[in-house]
């Protein structure tokens, strides 16, 4: 069968009313290697069914690099759950590449994405360093508090001038 025609056949059991459905969707989705599926499963990762969360979060894992445009333009979601969880699976990725968008997220994202953030930058180690320093003077103070932790389990060594408390 065509990819184009089973992208379109399963993109639409994504909006089902019954989870079975659009889970069922979601793990069909992820075995399909096509540039267009992690966009179609971004949007799963804040469904109302647990199971359906779940299997989009590995599928797009699955994906690895594939899935990083989606994951990025998710950050930036309107929809402050979507960019958190997009910023959990871009840690679990540890693309060195994502570090830039990481720590403009840190700078300008909502408070709630801001703390993924940091445990993302955590996850993706040595390359994050700089973005985990400059989240020592971040307005919200839970996330000073994450990056100081972060970076002393990193090996770090924190300037007693930096606010993180």
């Amino acid at each position: 069968m065509f990819t184009w025609w089973k992208l379109w056949r399963l993109s639409s059991r994504l909006r089902s009313p019954v989870a079975e459905t659009r889970q069922e969707a979601v793990r069909r989705l992820g075995q399909i290697r096509d540039p267009r599926v992690p966009e179609r499963l971004v949007p799963l990762l804040t469904d109302s069914d647990t199971a359906v969360r779940r299997e989009a979060f590995e599928a797009l894992c699955q994906r690895g690099p594939d899935a990083l445009p989606a994951l990025l333009a998710a950050l930036n979601h309107s929809d402050p759950e979507r960019g958190k969880v997009a910023a959990e699976l871009l840690g679990r990725l540890r693309d060195p590449q994502t570090v830039p968008p990481l720590m403009k997220a840190m700078k300008y994202g909502a408070q709630p994405i801001r703390a993924n953030v940091v445990r993302a930058l955590e996850e993706i180690g040595q390359p994050a360093i700089e973005a985990l320093r400059n989240a020592l003077t971040d307005d919200y103070p839970y996330v000073r508090r994450e990056a100081a932790a972060i970076l002393e389990r990193l090996g770090e060594t924190i300037s007693p001038t930096k606010k993180h408390e």
